[in-house]
């Protein structure tokens, strides 16, 4: 039988070394659970951590162990380190969007202008129902798709062509949270199954995918370039500077007061790109939610 790789780990002194430098197995543990994406590993180190998490949540599921599920709850949300007697908690990540009393969902609208053409107006939702990987489009290659299956008024097939490429602004309650440009990807039109609320509307939109092509910096269309030429396209929005884990790179979520880190001065140990949600701008919706 061919051991795997995290057991021929266990013969070295790499594991000692990981928990005598992260003052035992606990805080060790803990640090991992919060920014191991941020910390350089061997192979065989990841694996036996991933290995040992994968034993973790199946003991905590499965054995109802209280205590290991409220560790594996905590030690993502916070900076969560054991002193020997009592666990200390600081610098914790805001609430995902999801736990919000206001529906998020609610109050979208854009406005999108390519050459003389311009059409603005209200949609009925952000692209995803799925907050835990979705957000704003802020990186070029990123995509925000706008629908209109439930609102009264919709763009007309010809405002909305696939590969026109325009400006577009993605607003919430009127506050303008991205301004990019972008091209439109795809469309869909409304099935002859679906009601229309007017009869005299036409043939509308369902809705509509853009992918953004750069910042707007200028009139005189910069950035609207074809995307071969950008180095490198975004294929998710998971926050590139913390990669998602919400905490700052630098001091990896461990500064005890604002001035402990140059880098997370404003944030205290959270990201200050994302202000510690971990998703491309998550923290401006939250903003207009009246929670960021």
């Amino acid at each position: 039988m061919v051991r795997t790789k995290f057991e021929d780990f266990l013969k070295g002194d790499h594991l000692e070394g990981w928990k005598r430098n992260n003052d035992g197995i606990i805080n060790a543990f803990s640090k991992y659970i919060r920014v191991g994406d941020l910390q350089p590993y061997s192979d065989a180190m990841r694996e036996w951590l991933d290995h040992s998490m994968k034993q973790f949540q199946r003991m905590a599921e499965e054995e109802h162990d209280i205590d290991l599920c409220q560790f594996l709850g905590m030690a993502d949300k916070c900076c969560m380190t054991f002193h020997g007697k009592r666990f200390s908690f600081r610098n914790n990540r805001p609430k995902p969007l999801s736990t919000s009393l206001e529906d998020w969902r609610t109050g979208w609208s854009i406005k999108w202008q390519s050459g003389e053409s311009v059409w603005e107006g209200p949609i009925y939702d952000p692209p995803s129902h799925r907050l835990d990987d979705w957000g704003l489009p802020l990186r070029t290659g990123q995509a925000f798709t706008a629908s209109w299956r439930k609102t009264e008024n919709a763009p007309a097939m010809q405002e909305l062509v696939p590969g026109t490429r325009g400006e577009l602004k993605v607003l919430r309650h009127g506050r303008v949270l991205a301004s990019m440009w972008a091209r439109v990807s795809s469309r869909g039109f409304i099935g002859p199954d679906e009601p229309l609320e007017s009869t005299d509307r036409g043939e509308k939109l369902s809705h509509a995918t853009f992918r953004r092509t750069g910042n707007c910096r200028d009139a005189d269309g910069a950035g609207s370039e074809p995307e071969r030429h950008y180095p490198a396209l975004a294929e998710g929005y998971a926050c590139p500077e913390c990669e998602g884990t919400g905490f700052c790179w630098n001091c990896l979520g461990e500064a005890a007061k604002a001035d402990d880190c140059q880098v997370c001065v404003d944030a205290s140990g959270l990201c200050p790109t994302c202000r510690g949600y971990g998703l491309d701008s998550h923290y401006l919706i939250a903003e207009t939610l009246g929670v960021g």
